[in-house]
């Protein structure tokens, strides 16, 4: 894939709407970034029987309150995902944020 091609791909996506943002964020931290994102992965894909469940660091400088900071990770600024993937395919089943000791999923 060229390099113009992901950018116009990057600028087109858009994992929530815009309109209900606000709302959904009262609720939930994580609304509007990915987490929409992560509850259409497990509809639209029938897994098979074994899973694989991981943590991984995002890296990520910007602002954000669930920011975390690993010193051992290359990148070591970021945000923390738990996923669950299907261990044949290797598609993403599902994931969550870790939003910090206080944090509701």
């Amino acid at each position: 894939m060229s390099e113009a091609r992901f950018r116009f791909l990057i600028r087109c996506l858009r994992y929530d709407d815009p309109e209900t943002r606000q709302a959904r964020r009262e609720v939930d931290k994580f609304a509007g970034d990915m987490g929409h994102f992560f509850e259409k992965c497990g509809k639209l894909y029938v897994p098979h029987e074994n899973f694989t469940v991981d943590e991984q660091l995002l890296g990520f400088r910007g602002r954000c309150p669930f920011r975390m900071y690993i010193p051992n990770k290359p990148a070591t600024y970021g945000l923390k995902l738990v996923l669950i993937n299907d261990s044949k395919s290797k598609y993403l089943v599902g994931g969550i944020p870790y939003l910090g000791k206080a944090g509701d999923y």
